[in-house]
């Protein structure tokens, strides 16, 4: 932990002497709660550079302007403004709206959409939200008139007259709408960052959302605006002030200095922040971008103009992709738009249910992955599932593989191995051998591409070659020799009489088997007094050249190869 003096001579002064507090981009999570608090301070009526000033790193707050502000109404307006609309409320009173106007609906897709709302107010933070409502005065139903759907389930008359009184409650009071709106949002988007104070701390459930919050953070920043010097100092700032919290509220990042004070030097905490710092914290969520059950942050400190092109334009999501592709996608497209001429490193940041994971771009990871964006796009909607539940998104794993400088060679393996079980219990096969072939692409270009004394290219070609002619004994297995399109039939036929050769292949593949592998291909070809192709001599040069040729023929064994284009791009869009 770093030492009082240490902060004093590293950090730059927080208080601007024409009355302003000076803050600068620090750690991935400050510079996120940054990017929120500048999302904050959009939402009022503050003028850049008089109530705020933006300079490269730097981001000044006018003392005056935070003085008169309604910081937490703010805060609340914001959160409600990124995360409201896809929230599990927001929806609940959609499929309310739909019943009530909604005429000769199907029984059971009324049920579906009754029971639905049910369990979304009747949750235990709806229920707490409602009574802070009733004990702030407000005369609101929406448990009771939940209680009376749940007695009346076969009643749909009287059924919309309740849903009607819980629109009504809901639609015609800001309060209402706010409060459950938040009790929604604290839970599913503010608690994975922070949680235990203000509205998140489980003893003050019940209290006003508003009020908690400014007792925790805006009170204690108003009161520091008049003052000049006080006993803490601030570990992100370096302001010295006389109020402080400690960085406990923070989820896998912040220190408790009650219980972990041998963390310290001399058992001294002194992990302290400043309040217009633990309020910039409280912001964070708002800096992350929210696609499905994932949020991201692309940590590119250049600037804090930087950071909000690269996290805050073009929030629009198209919600009917999947989330790892979104998300990953525009990771990339961001990078590199920002980025083309210098593709300097970026660091990512994704939140999701385990925990933060993190991963660095670099100028050679974006070089690749402008290389192989239009094989990107083709595997973007493939995936397997096998029994158990467990998911394989084809596009996240090969992304993340380039990111970690990992190979695809297991991930074709995989992919092979389990392709034939499509339809079995506990399998669904999303992807097909076009997909496989096309993951294979994306392997040559990792291997080559920085390479001077080889042709990416070529070995492009040798791999449609290699395909080519797995693609030609297939059709002489079945005695189709010619270049038609296969039947369905004649595709069942060859697959069967192809699966043990095929199962024999990848294995020697896979485990770099070059004798066993070759064993195979000359027993098949004499066997059928045909000429060993001339790719089989390149695979001896090295074992990746091995693994792209001999991969590319068992896809070409198992139909990789064809011309027509209509049933090609059927395919490739995971139809």
């Amino acid at each position: 932990m770093a030492s009082k003096k240490s902060i004093k001579e590293n950090k730059k002064l927080s208080v601007d002497d024409n009355g302003y507090f000076k803050v600068s981009l620090d750690t991935f999570l400050y510079n996120a709660g940054i990017v929120g608090f500048i999302q904050v301070l959009e939402n009022s009526k503050s003028e850049i550079d008089k109530d705020y000033i933006i300079n490269e790193q730097d981001l000044s707050i006018s003392k005056k302007f935070l003085k008169k502000a309604d910081l937490s109404q703010l805060y609340i307006d914001s959160m409600i403004k990124n995360f409201g609309d896809k929230s599990t409320i927001s929806e609940t009173f959609k499929n309310i709206d739909y019943l009530i106007s909604k005429e000769g609906i199907e029984e059971k897709e009324f049920n579906s959409k009754i029971n639905s709302i049910i369990d979304s107010l009747s949750s235990n933070s709806i229920k707490t939200g409602c009574e802070t409502l009733q004990s702030n005065g407000l005369k609101i139903k929406i448990q009771e008139n939940i209680n009376n759907i749940k007695k009346n389930k076969k009643d749909i008359d009287k059924i919309k007259k309740y849903l009607k009184e819980i629109q009504n409650d809901y639609r015609n009071n800001k309060e209402v709408k706010q409060t459950l709106l938040m009790k929604n949002i604290m839970y599913a988007k503010i608690q994975p960052f922070w949680s235990n104070k203000a509205f998140l701390n489980p003893q003050k459930s019940k209290k006003d959302l508003k009020n908690e919050f400014y007792e925790t953070f805006e009170k204690p920043l108003k009161s520091i605006i008049e003052e000049t010097k006080g006993k803490y100092n601030c570990i992100t700032c370096g302001m010295q002030t006389s109020s402080s919290m400690d960085t406990t509220f923070l989820f896998e990042v912040g220190v408790d200095t009650g219980r972990k004070k041998s963390a310290f030097w001399n058992c001294n905490p002194d992990s302290f922040i400043c309040p217009i710092c633990s309020f910039i914290y409280a912001c964070s969520p708002l800096g992350f971008r929210d696609i499905g059950n994932l949020m991201f942050f692309i940590n590119q400190n250049d600037s804090i103009k930087t950071l909000i092109s690269m996290n805050i334009a073009g929030r629009i999501i198209d919600e009917k992709k999947d989330a790892h592709y979104i998300a990953y996608n525009t990771i990339i497209n961001k990078a590199l738009d920002e980025k083309m001429k210098e593709l300097n490193s970026i660091q990512v940041i994704i939140r999701n249910k385990n925990g933060y994971s993190f991963n660095t771009i670099g100028h050679d990871t974006l070089k690749i992955i402008k290389s192989i964006k239009g094989e990107l796009e083709v595997i973007s909607k493939s995936y397997l599932i096998i029994p158990k539940d467990n998911r394989f998104d084809i596009y996240k794993i090969c992304l993340e593989n380039i990111l970690n400088f990992r190979n695809q060679w297991n991930l074709i393996y995989l992919l092979l191995m389990n392709f034939e079980k499509d339809g079995e219990k506990g399998y669904t096969i999303n992807y097909t051998v076009k997909t496989i072939f096309t993951i294979l692409k994306i392997q040559i270009k990792q291997n080559h591409i920085f390479r001077e004394d080889i042709n990416m290219n070529d070995k492009i070609n040798l791999s449609y070659i290699a395909c080519k002619s797995g693609d030609e004994m297939r059709r002489i297995i079945i005695g189709v020799n010619n270049d038609r399109n296969l039947l369905d039939m004649e595709e069942k036929e060859a697959d069967n009489k192809l699966r043990g050769l095929v199962y024999q292949l990848i294995n020697s593949i896979h485990t770099s088997n070059i004798d066993l592998f070759l064993s195979n291909i000359t027993r098949l070809y004499t066997g059928m007094n045909l000429t060993i192709p001339n790719i089989f001599t390149r695979i001896f040069e090295r074992d990746e050249d091995f693994k792209e040729i001999g991969y590319a023929y068992v896809l070409g064994l198992k139909g990789a190869y064809y011309n027509n284009k209509e049933k090609e791009n059927k395919n490739e869009r995971g139809e």
